[in-house]
């Protein structure tokens, strides 16, 4: 991903991270919350019914010092609650 591109992941749990390449353009909400969702869904979090994901740009993202594989720190973050992430997930494979 490069510096300005736009990573989610699953606040407080392991999951996998979605990344949205950032061509300069305005990110419609929409297309947050479908990463967001994404996120939420492969996430340890997946059937719980409200999910926090946190967003930032790639930049501000970096390794652990512990250096422990996957494990990041990130500062300047916003913070998206996902809810309904199955309904999402099938809206999101129907537009695709």
């Amino acid at each position: 991903a490069s510096k300005d591109d736009i990573w989610f992941h699953v606040k407080g749990g392991a999951g996998s991270h979605v990344v949205i390449k950032n061509n300069w353009d305005d990110l419609s909400d929409k297309a947050i919350y479908e990463a967001a969702s994404l996120a939420a869904y492969y996430s340890s979090f997946k059937n719980s019914n409200n999910i926090e994901v946190d967003y930032t740009t790639r930049k501000n993202i970096k390794r652990h010092p512990s250096k422990v594989p996957g494990l990041v720190i990130y500062v300047d973050i916003s913070t998206i609650n996902v809810s309904n992430i199955f309904n999402n997930i099938k809206n999101i494979k129907k537009d695709a």
